[in-house]
């Protein structure tokens, strides 16, 4: 398994478990999500703060938030 599969792994399973202390230790500078297309979130988020950002407006704009 890549190292990098196991991270995502954990993270998954963080948010799953809605545990934002580990998502937080999992999430480095350089991690980046990215929603391809043309819509109001489209667009790459690096960092912490800005998939944490995404993560809320996510939460704001569909009542619930993101459940992968």
């Amino acid at each position: 398994m890549h190292p990098n599969e196991g991270v995502l792994r954990d993270a998954y399973a963080a948010m799953a478990a809605g545990d934002g202390g580990t998502l937080a230790k999992l999430l480095t500078p350089e991690t980046t999500w990215v929603i391809a297309g043309r819509g109001k979130l489209s667009g790459s988020y690096r960092g912490p703060d800005e998939v944490f950002g995404l993560w809320k407006a996510i939460a704001a704009q569909t009542g619930g938030g993101l459940n992968l």
